[in-house]
């Protein structure tokens, strides 16, 4: 295997962890038509709301456990229902 195909190796690999972390298919990547984002932010300078949102979503992203992730958004809604 020389260089070239090792890089395309691993440059696939890490397309499909993106699309792993983004839950969309790893295709999406190489077709040319246009996604709209998935989250802007447009807020200068950050809120600390958008700030902790922020942080919730990059520890949730971390979470590899479905079991895990379906945990923090039950209770993220209990706390909404609670919150009403």
């Amino acid at each position: 295997m020389d260089d070239g195909e090792a890089s395309n190796r691993t440059h696939r690999r890490s397309l499909d962890l993106i699309a792993i972390a983004l839950n969309v298919p790893v295709d999406s990547f190489y077709q040319a038509k246009q996604f709209k984002p998935l989250l802007v932010i447009d807020v200068d300078p950050p809120t600390e709301d958008v700030e902790q949102a922020l942080i919730v979503m990059r520890l949730f992203l971390r979470l590899k456990d479905p079991e895990a992730r379906a945990r923090c958004v039950g209770f993220i809604t209990q706390e909404l229902t609670n919150d009403g």
